[in-house]
């Protein structure tokens, strides 16, 4: 008995592991998302803070301030006339 247990073993683990693989796979476990919705909440800079951030760079006029997941992204339109997207990190990167 004792050597029919130790063929079965590799199977009955295998099938373990792939039963909690299905029930609980790996994006399931993982540290949860952050709310790409209201990054504000999230960040110590404003949609302001972020609009002064990206005119100070660049001189231009800012079109529009969109939330991303690490700060914000900010539509300018440069001195020169081109239009630019300017990352601005949560730290004011």
């Amino acid at each position: 008995m004792k050597h029919h247990c130790l063929h079965v073993l590799p199977f009955l683990l295998l099938f373990l592991f792939l039963a909690l693989w299905t029930l609980y796979p790996p994006q399931a476990v993982a540290a949860p998302k952050r709310d790409a919705a209201a990054p504000e909440r999230q960040s110590s800079l404003s949609k302001e803070q972020a609009a002064r951030v990206a005119r100070d760079r660049t001189g231009g006029r800012v079109l529009s301030v969109r939330p991303t997941a690490g700060g914000f992204r900010v539509k300018v339109l440069t001195p020169d006339g081109e239009v630019r997207y300017v990352p601005v990190g949560a730290g004011g990167r």
